[in-house]
């Protein structure tokens, strides 16, 4: 834990305690680089482990306002403490976390399992634990970029009109495949027409939350964003390497595709 050095009388601002708590009262993600301090105020000694990454996701523990009127948090970050600028996160909901974790999980495993994956949509793999368990019986497993969005779906009780659960690209819509909660929280992100802007764009200008799905600009291809500086690809897209996998994520500033649309699930 950092070094403390506020006087008997400071008293913080979200627990009224004159020593911060150190239990999590909410998940944010860094929104850029995080410089973490010994106490709030960017004057203070910076703590060893500082900086954090953007993107990174921190347990805030408590908050108190600094000498210039600001409020910094006191935040933890693997297993350890510190203070940082509040402007500098953006609170998580539990769904997008669930959400964000459910497509690591997904990476992971493509990752690990790279050798084991093909090009190929296969229309019986209609769950990760299907796709895990012929990948741990050593069989080979087919993989588009339609697969993640689909497993993505199917993990949040979304299912297409006629009962079936994969995604069918049309050119980059899906509006017309579906009911129900994807009716319903579909949005696009402008009042007309294709949003134009690309995934570096769209996330600069905070028009993206974890878990919209991303389809792109005359093309099939799809992707989900994680909140954390990345989109979950797959299908050849920075994703293969000599016909095999080496895992979904690909940095969204290395995209230059335009969205289309956006599909927004319901948190």
């Amino acid at each position: 834990m950092a070094s403390l050095k506020a006087s008997s009388r400071t008293k913080f601002k979200q627990s009224g305690k004159t020593q911060p708590t150190t239990k999590e009262v909410f998940k944010a993600r860094a929104k850029k680089e995080v410089h973490v301090r010994t106490w709030a105020g960017k004057t203070n000694p910076e703590c060893n482990f500082s900086p954090i990454p953007k993107g990174a996701i921190v347990s805030v523990c408590d908050a108190i306002l600094s000498k210039a009127g600001n409020t910094w948090y006191y935040i933890k970050y693997k297993g350890h403490y510190g203070f940082a600028y509040s402007g500098h996160f953006q609170s998580v909901s539990r769904n997008a976390l669930k959400f964000i974790e459910y497509l690591n999980e997904f990476h992971d495993f493509v990752k690990e399992h790279g050798d084991k994956f093909i090009y190929k949509f296969e229309s019986d793999l209609d769950s990760f634990s299907k796709m895990k368990a012929r990948v741990k019986s050593g069989k080979k497993a087919g993989m588009t970029c339609l697969v993640p969005m689909a497993l993505a779906l199917r993990a949040m009780g979304i299912k297409r009109a006629d009962g079936k659960i994969w995604v069918s690209g049309n050119l980059g819509s899906f509006k017309h495949h579906y009911t129900g909660g994807v009716k319903k929280n579909f949005n696009r992100v402008t009042s007309g027409g294709a949003i134009g802007l690309t995934p570096k764009q769209a996330i600069d200008r905070n028009l993206l939350k974890p878990g919209d799905m991303l389809a792109f600009k005359d093309k099939t291809h799809t992707a989900c964003y994680t909140g954390r500086g990345y989109t979950m690809f797959d299908g050849g897209h920075n994703s293969m390497k000599d016909g095999k996998h080496t895992g979904i994520k690909a940095d969204y500033e290395n995209y230059p595709h335009k969205i289309s649309e956006i599909l927004r699930w319901k948190e």
